[in-house]
């Protein structure tokens, strides 16, 4: 399994590294800009079978991930990441649901395990408030 990986700065720097989980192109190119122009590096893969593969071999400071996917819904895959010990079983997991308004899913999200949900289209604001309220201080690690 190949993980494109994004990185802003040099080897030097400390970025966070996000899992990104999005089926679409276009989406997933755009959330990959928005994180790498935060200063975030980003490893982005289109579907759950590769985001399990990747969260089992690497240490990330937080996952995205959509919620409608062929493969296994954002749900279920944070079901699958909560529910086996690994380097990221705790790691923050925010979903994103092109379904706003639908509060069974959020609740099934937070059930699931998801630390926050976002409604799509994304509001960049929102996007990066989440993040800098759920990755923690370094020093916590």
């Amino acid at each position: 399994m190949t993980v494109e990986r994004q990185e802003v700065g040099t080897a030097g720097d400390a970025c966070r590294w996000v899992l990104l989980v999005e089926d679409a192109p276009f989406v997933r190119e755009i959330l990959e800009r928005i994180l790498t122009a935060a200063g975030h590096c980003c490893a982005a893969v289109e579907n759950g079978a590769l985001a399990l593969t990747a969260a089992a071999n690497t240490r990330f400071d937080l996952i995205i991930t959509d919620y409608d996917m062929p493969d296994l819904d954002g749900c279920e895959l944070i079901v699958r990441l909560r529910g086996r010990p690994g380097p990221n079983w705790t790691t923050p997991i925010v979903l994103l649901s092109g379904y706003a308004g639908d509060n069974d899913l959020a609740e099934r999200a937070l059930t699931a395990g998801a630390d926050a949900v976002l409604a799509k289209p994304i509001v960049i604001s929102e996007v990066l408030a989440t993040l800098a309220r759920l990755m923690h201080p370094r020093s916590a690690r």
